[in-house]
């Protein structure tokens, strides 16, 4: 059997973009009288919508403070634990008493290679009458 490895590049692909669980909320959070959210808060609150939504826990986030004006926009960047470089865009959408709303979403991903040859492996093996035990992958 001849394996053809051109057909493996969209599953492949396909296999890569749900492995990198991109993300996205809305959310509010209370200045408690300030009107500005500092990065800290806004961290805390994307990393659990992140992990309740993903699954994966997002240690390492940084958020730039927001001021609590609609349409203000901020951004994040850090990685999720299986190593993925995330970027972070948000927008304050609403203003209520002490808080805000906001929504979120994951704006830009960079996986390391292993994700790609993991993603590739279980394409060509599901491909494949055999194990494909000494694949290696360049890129």
């Amino acid at each position: 059997m001849r394996l053809d490895p051109r057909s493996a590049i969209r599953p492949a692909g396909a296999a890569l973009v749900c492995s990198l669980a991109f993300a996205g909320c809305s959310a509010e959070v209370n200045v408690g009288g300030g009107s500005e959210a500092s990065g800290d808060e806004l961290a805390g609150e994307i990393r659990s919508d992140y992990a309740d939504q993903t699954g994966i826990e997002l240690p390492g986030l940084t958020c730039e403070g927001v001021k609590e004006n609609v349409g203000a926009r901020f951004s994040c960047s850090g990685h999720n634990a299986r190593g993925v470089q995330l970027e972070v865009s948000g927008k304050v959408t609403d203003t209520e008493g002490d808080g805000f709303d906001y929504s979120w979403h994951v704006s830009k991903a960079i996986a390391p290679g292993v994700l790609y040859e993991r993603a590739l492996r279980i394409v060509f093996c599901a491909k494949s009458s055999f194990l494909l035990h000494n694949l290696s992958l360049c890129c």
